[in-house]
């Protein structure tokens, strides 16, 4: 299985057989635990039911992260490759899932940080767009940066917008431009 960093295509996927494989990687050295003490002391009542029943909560929280991520899928491929050939070498990402504390995820399937604003479309019909822009931005607020936040569900909009933009390079912008995919990503799955 070839590796997919967070923000680029086939995200998700990978993200989530990668969880699930340390899950079962996991849950099979804690019924190995079990099998190994009930063999060695013919007992349930030893060290090594302990150190299993310990090894549940790592499993849980490797198990929570690959479930978290069912609901969310790739773009089609060929679509993607044509908003990555409007955007160029700017601070693009795909494939992000915004976390929020006690509410809905934010799937952001195209991000475009250019220094004209944040620029995000996602395919989530049941995504609220101005609730979305008003989390992004307050995060980029408290991250000290004022950037305009445009969020869609259409994504002939997003290509307008886009196709508007005068191209940026990753390798010579601005490090904010940088700076805000970074906390992007770290507020990602």
């Amino acid at each position: 299985m070839r590796r997919v960093k967070k923000g680029h295509y086939g995200y998700f996927s990978y993200r989530r057989n990668v969880q699930f494989l340390k899950a079962a990687c996991v849950l099979l050295g804690i019924i190995g635990l079990l099998v190994i003490g009930w063999i060695t002391t013919k007992s349930r009542r030893n060290g090594m039911t302990i150190a299993a029943i310990v090894s549940v909560l790592p499993f849980a929280n490797v198990l929570v992260v690959g479930i978290a991520l069912l609901p969310f899928h790739s773009r089609p491929e060929a679509e993607e490759a044509a908003i990555r050939g409007m955007i160029g070498e700017g601070v693009y990402s795909t494939e992000l899932a915004l976390t929020r504390k006690n509410e809905r995820t934010i799937r952001l399937d195209y991000l475009y940080v250019h220094p004209k604003g944040v620029f995000c479309f996602t395919g989530d019909a049941a995504l609220d767009e101005s609730d979305a822009q008003q989390y992004i931005r307050k995060v980029l607020r408290e991250s000290g940066f004022s950037h305009k936040v445009q969020v869609t569900k259409n994504l002939q909009t997003f290509q307008r917008w886009v196709t508007k933009l005068e191209p940026v390079s990753r390798k010579d912008c601005e490090e904010d431009l940088l700076r805000i995919e970074g906390i992007l990503y770290a507020i990602s799955l």
